[in-house]
This record gives C-alpha cells, structure tokens and sequence, in this order.
C-alpha cells in the first residue's frame, strides 16, 4: 500500500460533512475516509473474535479496516466493551487468521448491534504481512472491478 496516491482509487466525492468525505465509485462501492486518521479505511468484512482477560470471548464482522485499527460490529447489549479497554482481536482475513493487541477507541449501540472503533496497538510483523496484503487486494479490487464480475 506505501507508494499508493489517493488519486490512483478511481471515486467521485459525493459529499462532505462533519471531517468526513464520502468517496463513491461506479459499481455502488461506497468509501468512508476521515480525514483525522492516520491510516484510511477501507470497507473489509470478515469475521472477528473480540478477547478480554476474565470475560467470554465476543464474536462479530468488521465493518471497515486499516493498517491501524477497524471498526467492529458485535451483536449485543449495551455496556458489553467500555472505551480504553485493552483485548486481542483475531481477524480471519482471505489471506490467513491474524490476532493483534488493540485498544477500544470507542462504543456505541444502535438496534441491537455494538459498535466497537479498536486501534491496533501491536502487531506482529507477519501478521502486518497479512493484513497489508489484504488491503492491497481489496484497492485493486477498486481500481479493477472484482475478478468474478
């Protein structure tokens, strides 16, 4: 992913509000980037398991990932993860199963379902692989059109 300019994912911005720009692209493919964030995320669902010391495990999706966190939808109520929690988090990408240390960054509820932001906070060099893999396939993914398509 280093050496990719914005310019090269083909989008058309299609709004602007609140620091963040919504990107669309042909093909409905709709991207949320913040402009706060160190790393851009990309729309990426797999599945995830969510480990606290002392509590059950806690599976979901991801609804979006990066190279510094993702945002994580669990289904639940309320109170099930608080902000400034230290856990693990397993993803089970294409490419291979990753498990990294993160910090939840925030949560919410909404109908049901929690929403968890996590920053990554170690990551093992071949897991990084893994995952900067991942995300690199799914730009080309944008920039070409899915193979099966």
């Amino acid at each position: 992913m280093a050496g990719l300019a914005f310019g090269q994912v083909p989008t058309v911005v299609v709004g602007c509000w609140d620091g963040t720009i919504t990107l669309q692209r042909p093909a409905a493919v709709q991207l949320w980037f913040r402009t706060r964030r160190s790393h851009r995320r990309l729309p990426l669902e797999v599945p995830v398991t969510l480990e606290r010391d002392g509590w059950p495990p806690l599976s979901g999706m991801t609804e979006d990932v990066s190279l510094g966190g993702a945002l994580l939808l669990v289904p639940g109520g309320p109170d099930l993860v608080s902000s400034g929690e230290r856990a693990r988090l397993t993803l089970a990408l294409a490419e291979g199963t990753i498990t990294v240390d993160c910090a939840v960054r925030f949560s919410s509820e909404s109908a049901n379902l929690r929403h968890f932001g996590v920053q990554f906070t170690i990551v093992q060099p071949h897991d990084r692989e893994l995952l900067v893999t991942s995300l690199e396939d799914l730009l080309a993914d944008f920039q070409t059109g899915p193979a099966d398509a």
